[in-house]
């Protein structure tokens, strides 16, 4: 086709077909579920997402109640239990983690922490002269990004250097992509009293609790190292720093379900990196 860079009669023709089927499933669903409740869920679901004018109308409304969060934040404590909610919905504050199988024992699922929580690409985004432009543009995004919160604009510039500034003291912190690709030097059963030991700035019972997981206790550490000096940044920095670095990583993730004006702004960001 005119429109694809490949076709293939086998899985390109299967994928297409498949997403003609789960189309008229979606559709069926939304207009009548037949009292299943499962189909209830998917159609209303379906329903929400393609009705564009109630999403326009709502604006970054459905936001505010992560932002009020967000705001309450005055300590390094209140911070940690608040990324420990937001990691719950998908978003990757200050570092990922996810459960996977551990890496010796493939039939026990752990919680595994890496190295995340920057705006840019890689760490290297940060601290090489040839990408200087890139965090100019950045800067903009950000700024940006701010502005259709309904922050002021002066305001807007002011905590988008303040989330670059951050991002990039935490990107000194972390080390090289290439150096993370040794399973050996990457797998740290620490549990949860070694996190605690390795990283003690950071305040992990406050991020558990807001996890919803206070009892939660295996866990591998990719880089112990980056987490105490990941601990002891979040520890000296004002409040309100982290407030901002927590807005904006809220509205980045869930910026291509609000309204087009959001969406065109991070299209424009992802361009021009």
């Amino acid at each position: 086709p005119a429109d694809r860079s490949y076709w293939g009669r086998s899985f390109s023709t299967i994928t297409e077909r498949n997403e003609v089927l789960l189309r008229e499933i979606l559709d069926a669903a939304a207009k009548d579920p037949a009292g299943n409740p499962a189909l209830a869920k998917v159609g209303t679901f379906y329903a929400t997402c393609m009705d564009e004018a109630a999403v326009e109308a709502r604006g970054v409304t459905p936001l505010q109640p992560w932002l009020a969060k967000i705001d309450a934040v005055k300590t390094p404590a209140d911070a940690a239990r608040v990324v420990g909610e937001l990691q719950m919905i998908g978003m990757a504050p200050l570092f990922d983690m996810g459960p996977y199988p551990d890496f010796k024992d493939p039939n026990l699922t752990i919680l595994h922490m890496s190295q995340g929580g920057l705006g840019l690409p890689d760490r290297d985004y940060y601290l090489t002269e040839e990408t200087a432009p890139i965090r100019e543009q950045y800067l903009t995004h950000v700024a940006a990004m701010f502005v259709l919160l309904g922050t002021p604009e002066a305001d807007a510039k002011t905590q988008a250097q303040q989330v670059l500034t951050f991002e990039t003291e935490l990107a000194k912190v972390q080390i090289p992509r290439e150096e993370l690709r040794d399973p050996d030097k990457t797998y740290h059963r620490l549990e949860r009293d070694g996190l605690k030991a390795a990283a003690p700035d950071f305040n992990w019972d406050a991020m558990f609790a807001g996890m919803g997981y206070d009892a939660l206790k295996e866990i591998n550490v990719e880089v112990p190292d980056v987490y105490k000096a990941m601990g002891a940044l979040v520890q000296k920095t004002d409040p309100a720093v982290l407030r901002a670095y927590l807005r904006y990583q809220l509205v980045t993730l869930v910026v291509l379900t609000l309204s087009k004006a959001l969406g065109l702004t991070l299209t424009q960001r992802s361009q021009g990196l």
